[in-house]
Order: C-alpha cells, then sequence, then structure tokens
C-alpha cells in the first residue's frame, strides 16, 4: 500500500512550468526540493504525505456503491462519452466525466480511507498510486472513442481546434506543438529527440504501446424515453475552490399552480395543493460525512466538479483559457419515481462536499449554482388516447398541446373529447393518420413542433430593423449569403459540405422562385435573388453548423433544436445568422447519414437539411412560423421532410413584406 512516486511525477512537480514563475506546488510540498534533496518524510516509516492503512473488502463495497448508477455512474457516463460525435466536445466530456468523477469518488473515501481524499484532489492526484491505474484506464476510453469515430477524422478535428485554441503554460507554443515538460523516445530507446505533442496521441503504437482490449460502446437499440436530469450548467470554475462532490435530492412541491412546469413553459395546473414537509439540510451539516449524506431523504444521486483550488496553487492557464466552464448532472428518474412525485411537482436540492478539507457544506459556500431540472416532456413507450389512466402521462402532452396550439385545454389528466379533437388536430399538422392516439410519432412532431417554436426568433425591435434592413436592400441588389466552413475540413467533411452548399443553393432558390411573377401581368410585383459570396463580411445572411446545445443537454431522439436563427447585433455584419445543430444527423439529397444503413434507429431520428433550410430562411426574411397554411405549410413549426419549395402562402407573403419594405 505504499506510494511509489515515478521520477516523471518528480520532474513535473519541480518544473518551473506555473504560470506564476514557480512549480506547481509549494517547495515545501515537493517530493524532491529544488536542490534534488528528498524532503522530510512525514510519516515514522518514511511514508511520505499521508498514511498509509490496509484496504478491506469493505471499502472495496463503498467505493463500489460510489462508482455505481446510484452513485457517479461511472459506467453510465463511459457509455455516454463513446457516442460522442465531435473531438473536442467529446474530450470535455471525458474531463468531467468519467474521469473526474472517478477522482472524487475515491477521494470522497477520505475519512474513511486517509490518504485516498488526496486522488480527488487536482494538485496532489498524482502523488497516490491509484492515479496512475486510473488514467491508463481513462487513455484507454479515449482510445476507445478514437477507434469508434475514426482516429484519422479526430486528428484533423483536434488540429483545427487546436489551431482556433491559445497557448497556455502547458504549451506555450499552441497545442499543435511541445507540451512541457514530457520528452519523446526512439527506437524503443529514451532519446530526448522533442517533445510530445497531441498529434503522437492518435497513434499509440507508435508511441510504444497498445491496449489488449478497447471499451465497446454496446449493442441493442438506444432508449427512446429520455431521462429526467438535474444539470449544474456551465459553472465558472474560478468561483469552485477545489473538487466537489455535489449530491442531489428530490423533494414534492405539492399539487398546484404554482409546482413547475413539467415543460417549462406552462404552469402545472391540477388538484388544490397539499402542503409537502420542506426539504432542509441537516443542522449539522459541516459535520457530515457522505454516508450521511447519502442517508438523508429524497437522495438522487452524486456527480463531482474535478477542479483545482483558488489558493496555494497556480492556476492553470490551459483551463482558464480552454474550458473555463464545467457542468455536471444526476439523473433523478429512478428517485422520482420510488418517491412517487410527478415531473412537474419535483423540486430539486443539492449540497455539497468539499474533498480537500472532507467538510460539507451548501451549493453557496462551494460557490456552485443550484441545479435545473432538464425533464422530458413525454413517454415514447406510452400512448395517449380515450381511456388512458396514466394521468402524469396524459397531463404532459395536455399541457405540450397548449404550448403548440395556444389552446386552453384542461390540464386534467383525462382524456376527454377536447383532448382527443386535439390530438387529431396535432396529428393533421403534422401530416400523421388522424386515429386520435398520441403515439411515438405524434408525440415526436409535438416536441419538434415547441422546439421549433422556442428556438424562432423574437418579433423585438432589433429583429425587426434588421428585417427591414435586409428585404429594402434585396430590393436594390441580390441577398448575398455565405456558408461557414473549417480552415481545415476533417475526411469527408469537405465533401459533405461541398453537397450542403449545392443544398441551401436549392433552399435559396425556392424563395426567389416563390416571388417570380408567373404572367406578364404580375410583373410589377416585387421578386427576391440570392446569390453566394466567399467573405462573411460580404454576406447578409451567414449560415454555419454549429453546436446549439451544450455537451449536458445533447439528446439523441425527437425534441432537439434543429436550428435557430437570430438576428445579429447592432452594428454587426451579417445581419441574420442561421445556425443548425451540428449534433443532428443531417441528410442531403442522395446522400443519407451513415447511421441509417445499420437500422439501429428509426426514421425519425435523421432530419433532411433542404425543408429546415426554407424554413429558417423565411425566418430571417421576417416570416413568422404558422399553423394556419397546413401540415405542408413552408413555415409550419411541425417538421416534414417533403417541405422542399416554398408554399403558396408563404411566398405571398414575402411579397407583401416585400412591398412594404
Amino acid at each position: 500500500g505504499k506510494t511509489m512516486l515515478p521520477m516523471l511525477a518528480q520532474k513535473l512537480m519541480a518544473q518551473t512550468i506555473g504560470s506564476q514563475g514557480q512549480g506547481l506546488f509549494p517547495d515545501d510540498f515537493l517530493p524532491l526540493t529544488r536542490g534534488g534533496h528528498p524532503i522530510k518524510a512525514i510519516e515514522p516509516d518514511g511514508t511520505p504525505f499521508y498514511k498509509t492503512m490496509v484496504w478491506t473488502h469493505e471499502l472495496d463495497r463503498e467505493l463500489e456503491w460510489n462508482l455505481g448508477h446510484r452513485g457517479y455512474d461511472i459506467a453510465g457516463s463511459q457509455r455516454k462519452y463513446l457516442l460522442q460525435h465531435q473531438h473536442r466536445g467529446s474530450s470535455l466530456a471525458l474531463d468531467a466525466a468519467p474521469h473526474g468523477s472517478a477522482h472524487v469518488a475515491l477521494g470522497s473515501l477520505g475519512r474513511r480511507k486517509p490518504g485516498t481524499e488526496m486522488v480527488g484532489s487536482v494538485p496532489t492526484a498524482a502523488f497516490h498510486v491509484t492515479f496512475w491505474l486510473h488514467h491508463c484506464n481513462v487513455d484507454r476510453v479515449y482510445e476507445s472513442f478514437l477507434a469508434v469515430r475514426g482516429h484519422a477524422r479526430m486528428q484533423k478535428e483536434f488540429r483545427r481546434n487546436a489551431r482556433r485554441a491559445g497557448t497556455a503554460a502547458g504549451f506555450p507554443k499552441g497545442q499543435t506543438l511541445g507540451y512541457e515538460p514530457f520528452y519523446s523516445h526512439a527506437h524503443s530507446r529514451e532519446v530526448m529527440r522533442g517533445k510530445w505533442t497531441g498529434d503522437d496521441t492518435f497513434n499509440t503504437e507508435a508511441m510504444g504501446f497498445t491496449y489488449a482490449s478497447l471499451a465497446q460502446v454496446g449493442g441493442g437499440r438506444r432508449r427512446r424515453d429520455l431521462p429526467v436530469l438535474a444539470q449544474f450548467n456551465d459553472v465558472p470554475k474560478v468561483n469552485v475552490d477545489g473538487s466537489k462532490a455535489l449530491y442531489v435530492y428530490v423533494s414534492d412541491a405539492g399539487d398546484g399552480d404554482d409546482g413547475g412546469g413539467l415543460l417549462g413553459f406552462l404552469p402545472f395546473v391540477g388538484s388544490p395543493k397539499k402542503e409537502q414537509p420542506s426539504w432542509q439540510p441537516p443542522p449539522d451539516l459541516e459535520s457530515a460525512t457522505p454516508a450521511d449524506l447519502k442517508a438523508l431523504p429524497g437522495f438522487a444521486g452524486i456527480t463531482s466538479l474535478f477542479v483545482l483550488p483558488t489558493e496555494g496553487t497556480v492556476r492553470c492557464d490551459n483551463c482558464v483559457l480552454n474550458s473555463p466552464t464545467c457542468s455536471a448532472e444526476v439523473d433523478v428518474t429512478e428517485a422520482l419515481k420510488e418517491a412517487g412525485i410527478p415531473r412537474a411537482r419535483a423540486v430539486l436540492h443539492a449540497l455539497a462536499f468539499d474533498i480537500a478539507t472532507q467538510t460539507a457544506m451548501t451549493l453557496e459556500q462551494a460557490g456552485v449554482p443550484p441545479p435545473e431540472l432538464s425533464s422530458p416532456t413525454l413517454s415514447f413507450e406510452v400512448d395517449v388516447s380515450e381511456g388512458s389512466e396514466d394521468k402524469e402521462e396524459v397531463v404532459a402532452l395536455q399541457m405540450l398541446l397548449n404550448a403548440v396550439f395556444t389552446t386552453s385545454l384542461k390540464v386534467d389528466g383525462v382524456v376527454g373529447k377536447a383532448t382527443a379533437d386535439a390530438i387529431k388536430a396535432a396529428q393533421a399538422a403534422a401530416a400523421l393518420p388522424e386515429d386520435g392516439v398520441a403515439g411515438p410519432k405524434t408525440k415526436a412532431a409535438l416536441l419538434l413542433a415547441r422546439a421549433a417554436l422556442s428556438a424562432a426568433p423574437q418579433a423585438d425591435e432589433r429583429y425587426k430593423e434588421v428585417v427591414r434592413r435586409l428585404l429594402v436592400a434585396a430590393k436594390a441588389q441580390p441577398v448575398r449569403w455565405t456558408l461557414r466552413r473549417d480552415d481545415e475540413p476533417g475526411e469527408g467533411l469537405d465533401e459533405w459540405m461541398d453537397a450542403a452548399q449545392a443544398e441551401l443553393e436549392r433552399a435559396f432558390g425556392a424563395w426567389s422562385k416563390a416571388c417570380r411573377p408567373s404572367s406578364l401581368a404580375l410583373e410589377s410585383l416585387p421578386t427576391i435573388s440570392f446569390e453566394y459570396t466567399a467573405e462573411e463580411a460580404d454576406a447578409h445572411i451567414l449560415l454555419s453548423f454549429a453546436k446549439l446545445a451544450t455537451a449536458h443537454e445533447a439528446r439523441d431522439g425527437p425534441g432537439g433544436k434543429l436550428a435557430q436563427t437570430t438576428a445579429a447585433s447592432e452594428g454587426s455584419s451579417p445581419l441574420v445568422h442561421i445556425a443548425f445543430d451540428e449534433a443532428e444527423r443531417w441528410e442531403l439529397a442522395n446522400l443519407p447519414h451513415p447511421q441509417r444503413a445499420d437500422g439501429t434507429l428509426d426514421d425519425d431520428f435523421f432530419f433532411q437539411l433542404l425543408p429546415v433550410a426554407i424554413r429558417e430562411i423565411g425566418l430571417a426574411l421576417g416570416l413568422g412560423l404558422s399553423l394556419a397554411g397546413g401540415a405542408l405549410d413552408t413555415m409550419s413549426p411541425f417538421y416534414a421532410a417533403g417541405n422542399t419549395a416554398v408554399s403558396a402562402r408563404a411566398g405571398e407573403e414575402l411579397q407583401q413584406k416585400l412591398r412594404e419594405a
């Protein structure tokens, strides 16, 4: 059980690589002094830094629980990581979990196992033997991700991202060049021929090792029913003084119109409010142990923030520059079911446990904002129709119908005539069979419509002014548009972007055609034309593929934000930005998504770019989303793969706006 500090660790800690002209630790913490002399051992038996103890089966059981699905859920976070698509997003996800979660899970045992707390603290983690085993596996999981997504493709993406990032103490010449203070070797002999670079990590065999086995993504069809999550979103690292374990609890707000919204857009309406005992932290919180925190009522799970302390150690320039915030989440679905709490009435609570001091505290003391409830709207496993007995499911559907159609259905959990008629109306609007049964396709269509409505630009004065300027310009010259591309496209990405550009040209052409006079008698009507430009500064409309949801919001299946159109801030150019969510499985004409062929995902996991682009261009030109034109209207919030031309109603509306401009 005694540590053996590798020479690498000693060199690393003694190197002057910090941003403030000192080592990573004060001199009295180093395993060797700067003069190369051993520091005085803390323990009488010569054990450096902490007292070792015999590991017990009881500790094994506790750690196994910590790592399990009601603890830090290491296996679950690893599966989610392997399903990532982008290199940078996946790297940030891996850093948080399972990497950071495993650190904090072991560090939480500090009261029971003195010394293990150092594994959960960034400055001291490498002085525990477990650190090296853990990071070998972190590297193996990363290699597994590269094997799934393609080494060459991910390497090109890494190079693009590295060039955009600035320099930091760890790599003063940028991420594509040497990492301080690591040197590489050649021909199995240690030769100081140059420093390791990020590019080296894409070929472990050249580095001198391979893995006997890699982590697997896992088979079977993916879960369609989405979890209820407690999310700590974009927490500034500078506000969190050292690593924290975050314990999450749920309680019942009671029935009533002030119990919170299930879908986040309408209050819950139900029976008269029932008074519920308020959830309170223990009065002796500071002395509470991890076991005490897990025993509190409503316990749902644990997550972690694995970050540097703000005092007593140099700051990490790379962290500040490239990932200044961190996020974490806990799946509270099981806890809500066990407590019998409807998602509409769920209230979240959380406490923090500081790893370095082994002290429990409030979130405010920890510098962490309260968690937010990210609730799935509906279950894709339950159909809703007349006679449905799942009251909570019916309530969710009624609220969703009210949100999309701005109706005033009574939210009572009962499918009466009004609700049944509303289901059929939704099916008609989505061009689905009007059978009155809200199954997966009906629910998916409603969720997509709600997402489109929530993402549509607000008709404020800034948006109106941008649209006016755009339409006035359109009467005198072609509207110029551009598609933002990366400086160095990835493997196969340049061909895909060429095809996407051609698809977008079709979308703009559809609007030109819709305003083209159909006879000589109509030649006096205003028209509009578009032309592509390679320069963003010359464009009126900028299109791009961007991340519209943060890593902790990303999810498969329907209900996500496909695109978002926003007006530029005053004085900025281009005037309008249309962003398509890069995480979606986009398909182009004659170019299906690669995952369609394996048959594991249903059709509603894939989206045609052309109809979404036509609708978003309409928003950029000042048209609003509308249910008036029916299922196949261009500006319907419902997604329809067949909407590849501008509808007559939308074309007439644009001509009217051009006349008024």
